[in-house]
């Protein structure tokens, strides 16, 4: 203990917590602690050496080894050390007697701490991404490939894009990974991967397939196919979770022409949670949170379920404001409002004033094995569910 409080940089984290002083207490209650950094990667070659003796055994438990794995590879990362990581997982996908859940996290977190070079490790995932049994395998392949990036795992995942073989269910991922990979490349290539990705957005029907296409789009900045995923949003504005990739895909491309759409796709969701919230959220990167008022008076409503309560408040936690706030302190304070309202809006405070763009849980859900599941993780208590 005495060697972890000396990692503490204590002036910097009393400065950083004076508005956490209490009164009654005479003291700043450290909510947030600053440290030297010195020790950072020795603490973390604890877990790892520890992780690292779990993954040595022959055989790994199906759930303590999935997670095992992802969580190794998350302390890793590109780094040397990672290449243990990365020879235990393409193991993993050379057995082809090992669970399917432990074959997932072996993709997993490969994406992590693959290396370009690394031969072995990638020929492993193509050949998950193209000959896989069990779609969500196949699909965590084809995006630790768009993790890995570089020319040759973009030239592979265009041939399956382009493939005639190619299944519905693969295209969203195949789209998915190569706007990820393509985060360094030039504009030319980009411009290019647009091209095929809007072919493939015009020749798949099914919202459930194509909308996964659109937000892929949407991170290349694909501004011409924006009047064509505006048009299919409000088509299928009744299916919330594929419309409101629709509408998140037009925020990601800056579609501002399009606020006039979201926002009628917003007004018409009211009932459909998944559908509010991308649509807020796309009205959010569009620079427009003028929304803010409309959600917080659909929370304060008494008919509105917790369903929906939820979606507001996630909604609020990404675009609130000051409006907002004031709003929202006045619906917390008001005692002839019911309990349910002014819990919600207490919720809504908290997610607005965290000092983070991103909702709390937003870095633990990153890249974790959520097909793993467990009570902890997703569910009515999962830390990844709640808000």
């Amino acid at each position: 203990m005495r060697h972890w409080l000396r990692e503490i940089d204590w002036p910097r984290t009393i400065r950083r917590n004076l508005h956490h002083y209490q009164p009654s207490l005479r003291t700043v209650v450290p909510e947030h602690l600053v440290g030297f950094g010195r020790k950072g990667r020795a603490l973390r070659d604890v877990p790892s050496y520890c992780l690292g003796g779990f993954l040595a055994s022959k055989t790994l438990e199906p759930l303590l080894g999935s997670h095992a794995l992802v969580a190794a590879a998350a302390l890793a990362g590109r780094a040397d050390p990672a290449t243990r990581v990365a020879r235990r997982a393409t193991s993993v996908l050379d057995d082809k007697d090992v669970p399917q859940v432990l074959r997932q996290a072996a993709c997993l977190a490969l994406g992590k701490v693959v290396h370009r070079e690394d031969r072995a490790s990638l020929e492993a995932l193509r050949r998950e991404c193209g000959e896989g049994r069990d779609p969500q395998t196949r699909s965590f392949a084809t995006m630790a490939l768009g993790e890995a990036g570089g020319d040759d795992n973009i030239a592979f995942l265009r041939r399956r894009l382009r493939s005639s073989k190619a299944r519905n269910d693969s295209l969203p991922w195949l789209a998915l990974a190569l706007a990820v990979a393509a985060t360094d490349s030039s504009e030319a290539l980009r411009a290019s991967l647009r091209h095929d990705l809007f072919e493939a957005y015009e020749g798949v029907r099914a919202p459930e397939f194509s909308s996964g296409i659109a937000v892929a789009l949407g991170l290349l900045r694909a501004t011409e196919a924006e009047e064509r995923i505006a048009e299919r949003m409000l088509e299928i504005k009744s299916q919330s979770r594929e419309a409101g990739y629709h509408a998140l895909a037009l925020g990601l491309m800056r579609a501002r022409g399009k606020t006039g759409d979201l926002r009628r796709l917003m007004d018409q969701s009211a009932a459909r949670p998944e559908a509010l919230v991308q649509s807020a959220t796309g009205l959010a990167l569009l620079g427009d949170k003028s929304v803010t008022h409309w959600l917080v008076d659909r929370l304060a409503k008494d008919s509105t379920s917790i369903e929906v309560r939820h979606g507001l408040t996630r909604a609020l936690g990404l675009v609130g404001d000051k409006p907002a706030l004031d709003s929202l302190l006045a619906l917390a304070r008001d005692d002839k409002a019911m309990a349910l309202p002014r819990a919600f809006a207490v919720v809504a405070l908290g997610m607005i004033g965290d000092q983070d763009d991103l909702p709390w849980n937003a870095s633990l859900a990153s890249g974790v094995h959520y097909r793993a599941s467990v009570g902890t993780l997703t569910g009515e208590v999962g830390v990844l569910d709640i808000l």
